[in-house]
């Protein structure tokens, strides 16, 4: 971890899930219905919740439909309607204390690249919520003063990687820059320390990246592995080796991706039978404990007891946990004026250099 001091445990302000499905897809996900029970409308929505649960929750008024207080768990809903769950306020997580402020590497009125700091998700989700990138970047304030700047992240780097995220600081530099991803037109380099002594030089890994079922992921009942199914999808990464340290028995290699599936380096490096140093979930070959995996085959889903981030009552680990060692160094995207690009690289922190120092020759 990058510090042994941690900012305590939060209550943050709750939160406001908005929901509105249009004829189409109302249709196709109630059978072609023109309206259900809201009770029947959320538990299908969301099933990691229980049926019981959710009248709960509908009973208690943290629902309403159109603006208007919902109460009855049988008040129709149909395609249009509005609807809001307000999530009560809830204890967050902690993260490390030199986490903010967040340093900006570039930022003009467009675009802005950040260094993100480890153990801090970038968006909200799961337990996390003020205690994210996209919110601690709100709390701290527009580098330019600009106070309608969104500073919003365009791609995800998981809660345990470090480095260079790239933000949009306006609607129309978000919607280039996203689409600027998608075309494959950034060019995005990692530093990640690997397991064992890697023999080879360079080399590239093609593995799908598909779910596969895993019981502890509560939300979705999957987990993003190495997969051979027809609907995994295409992933490329290739590696070079920066260095080799026989001793501690760890490689640094630079890592270079044209897709961006997610947790692709930590599948990709466990796929070639060197695990990141530090990754709690993947195993040499990609993939989990085939333990879980096996019992997760035929588990039904629980109640919503515990969520994809809570550490309690689990066996095994989460695409959430941390640890890992991988960095997000390099990254080089077109600019929405069209004019020029912007070439950033970020050093790494100082737990990634007490790890693996990188040569000051690296490129």
């Amino acid at each position: 971890k990058p510090s042994n001091a941690w900012l305590s445990t939060m209550l943050n302000s709750g939160f406001v899930y908005k929901d509105r499905l249009l004829p189409d897809s109302f249709r196709k996900k109630f059978s072609g219905s023109q309206s259900v029970p809201v009770l029947h409308f959320y538990s299908a929505l969301y099933p990691h919740a229980s049926k019981e649960t959710w009248e709960q929750k509908i009973k208690a008024g943290l629902v309403s439909k159109n603006s208007k207080l919902v109460t009855d768990p049988a008040e129709p809903v149909s395609a249009g309607d509005s609807l809001e769950y307000l999530r009560p306020p809830w204890m967050e997580p902690s993260i490390p204390s030199d986490s903010t402020p967040i340093t900006y590497l570039y930022c003009d009125e467009e675009v802005a690249v950040i260094a993100k700091p480890t153990e801090v998700p970038c968006l909200p989700g799961g337990l996390y919520y003020e205690n994210t990138v996209l919110m601690l970047l709100k709390k701290q304030g527009d580098p330019l003063n600009n106070t309608e700047a969104l500073n919003a992240p365009v791609h995800r780097l998981g809660r345990g990687t470090t480095g260079a995220l790239v933000l949009a600081r306006t609607a129309s530099a978000r919607r280039f820059l996203m689409k600027a991803f998608q075309d494959h037109l950034v060019e995005k380099t990692y530093l990640a320390i690997m397991q064992g002594v890697v023999e080879k030089d360079q080399f590239d890994i093609t593995q799908p990246i598909g779910k596969v079922p895993y019981r502890l992921c509560k939300l979705s009942g999957f987990l993003w592995s190495a997969s051979d199914a027809k609907d995994a999808k295409h992933s490329f990464s290739s590696f070079t080796v920066l260095a080799r340290d026989a001793e501690k028995k760890m490689t640094l290699c630079k890592v270079r991706i044209t897709t961006g599936r997610p947790h692709q380096i930590r599948i990709h490096s466990a796929f070639s039978g060197h695990p990141l140093v530090g990754d709690p979930l993947y195993l040499p070959g990609g993939l989990p404990d085939e333990k879980i995996i096996a019992d997760s085959v035929n588990a039904s889903q629980t109640d919503d007891a515990v969520t994809d981030d809570d550490d309690s009552a689990r066996d095994g680990s989460l695409p959430g946990d941390c640890g890992y060692f991988l960095h997000s160094w390099k990254v080089k995207i077109p600019h929405p004026d069209g004019k020029k690009s912007v070439d950033i690289t970020c050093p790494p922190p100082p737990a990634f250099e007490a790890t693996f120092s990188v040569p000051s020759n690296a490129s």
